[in-house]
């Protein structure tokens, strides 16, 4: 009799783990889904996700704007915010998901002339928004 409600016991633990597993693992995909540039240009990831800076890099004579989306939800564990790289004409060129496990795809924005500016600002100087 002890026998057959521990293994009843043991299948409810088993059952109610893998439950928990699944919903942690599709919370993980929603939010990475939800932060996915949907668009390709500045204006509509300013529409999709909320944006919480704009850094404007001059890079080999090109003006690029890193996006800094807002950060990570705690159960996702990321170690820092997505980022999102435009160019001057405000067409995407690169998403980085998690900046801070992905130190090779942010040294490359990370040199040059760089300078902090408002979302307002990019938008003007990108397509001459008043």
């Amino acid at each position: 009799m002890k026998s057959r409600r521990a293994w009843w016991l043991t299948g409810i633990g088993i059952v109610l783990m893998l439950v928990g597993l699944v919903t942690y693992f599709a919370m993980i995909v929603s939010y990475y889904d939800g932060v996915a540039p949907k668009g390709r240009d500045f204006r509509g990831l300013v529409d999709e996700v909320e944006i919480t800076s704009v850094t404007k890099c001059e890079l080999h004579g090109s003006v690029y704007y890193l996006c800094t989306g807002a950060r990570t939800p705690g159960y996702v564990m990321a170690s820092a915010s997505p980022v999102y790289v435009f160019d001057g004409k405000g067409h995407l060129q690169e998403w980085i998901r998690d900046s801070g496990d992905q130190p090779k795809a942010m040294a490359r924005w990370n040199s040059g002339n760089r300078q902090n500016i408002a979302v307002k600002q990019a938008l003007r100087e990108i397509y001459g928004v008043p």
